[in-house]
């Protein structure tokens, strides 16, 4: 999504081709949900171990902002797990479903919500429109 002015709104592919023909509505709202999405919390203790582990792991996603200013911020998304000790010997690993770690610019761990995240980790086919993609 690039911020053409106020209210001016393109959408661009992977390759960052120009979609011509998207719901405007919805870029607008995800936009919106973008600039009010906050990150839950900063984890600083162990984060670097924490780091390195996710460096070695694909992403859920990734979200890049580019400023006004020209400044490239980026949050890359992992799925985070809990584990259970059900007993001395036992223990079960869980998909979290509340919180996921944040990534932010490469360096800085943090836990984000999915309640939070979920409206703007959108597919670019959820924004066009069912009939343009019937053409295709």
């Amino acid at each position: 999504i690039v911020r053409k002015g106020v209210g001016s709104y393109e959408l661009h592919n992977s390759t960052n081709e120009k979609i011509n023909f998207f719901d405007t509505l919805l870029v607008k709202e995800t936009a919106i949900t973008c600039l009010k999405a906050k990150i839950d919390q900063w984890i600083t203790s162990n984060a670097q171990h924490n780091i390195d582990s996710l460096k070695q792991s694909k992403p859920i996603a990734t979200i890049t902002v580019k400023t006004i200013k020209g400044e490239q911020h980026s949050l890359s998304l992992y799925k985070k797990y809990i584990i259970n000790q059900i007993s001395d010997t036992e223990k079960t690993v869980e998909l979290n479903p509340d919180v996921m770690y944040g990534l932010l610019n490469n360096q800085e761990l943090t836990l984000c919500q999915y309640f939070i995240f979920d409206p703007i980790l959108l597919k670019l086919s959820d924004f066009i429109p069912k009939k343009e993609l019937a053409k295709k």
